[in-house]
């Protein structure tokens, strides 16, 4: 119970490319989240192997529930990335939530739907360090807007991103996405906002170093 940092490598038996499942298995399977819930986590890894391919329910919201006082999450999970809708659970859940290190989806982001609408959602207190790469590239400008207020709506408080990787394609990405966020913090008066895209997100947003955290390797079946 006193465990504060992990490492989950998930190790898979199943048979890849069998894309003919009916109900295809969790990644995140209510055991383990229910395991992962009764420990004190603060900064967490998840990984699984790039060579995975098969079909996999990834519920990001069982996850987002089962750590709600995570302040670091690298989610290392090839091509299960976020959408708009997984940012939105990692938003209402993860309080804490800090430092996010993901591939995520820029197409599927609402363009008129505003997410603080919903009665049952309630935006992060928390400001946001994004730290990832995108699925798809060649994003056009309205698709950096929408991400903008997306991300905006989700942490009010403060959203800087980065690159994990240097990537060429996404380069101008980044720095549009940036402005975007901080445009739309100056239209409501709020302190900083130009600063934060221009000169350095790490001193906006509380400097997170990415932990070395001790690695637990849980092998299991996805069948």
């Amino acid at each position: 119970p006193n465990v504060t940092d992990l490492h989950l490598k998930l190790i898979s038996t199943f048979i890849a490319n069998n894309t003919n499942i009916a109900h295809p298995p969790r990644l995140f399977p209510p055991k383990i989240c229910s395991s992962l819930k009764r420990l004190a986590l603060q900064r967490v890894i998840i990984s699984l192997p790039r060579t995975y391919t098969a079909r996999i329910g990834a519920i990001y919201e069982e996850l987002a529930l089962a750590l709600p006082n995570v302040e670091f999450l690298h989610l290392r999970v090839g091509k299960y990335p976020l959408y708009f809708e997984d940012f939105k659970f990692l938003s209402s859940h993860m309080k804490r939530l800090r430092h996010l290190a993901a591939t995520f989806d820029i197409l599927y982001w609402p363009q008129k739907r505003d997410p603080l609408l919903d009665s049952d959602f309630s935006p992060s207190p928390s400001t946001l360090y994004l730290e990832g790469t995108m699925q798809r590239v060649n994003p056009g400008e309205g698709d950096v807007q929408r991400v903008a207020n997306g991300l905006h709506q989700l942490w009010p408080k403060g959203v800087y991103c980065c690159p994990w990787a240097t990537r060429k394609c996404e380069e101008s990405f980044w720095l549009q996405l940036n402005d975007a966020i901080a445009r739309l913090r100056a239209s409501q008066g709020l302190e900083k906002a130009v600063a934060m895209s221009r000169y350095g997100g790490r001193k906006y947003i509380a400097e997170r170093i990415t932990p070395e955290l001790p690695r637990f390797t849980y092998r299991r079946s996805f069948d």
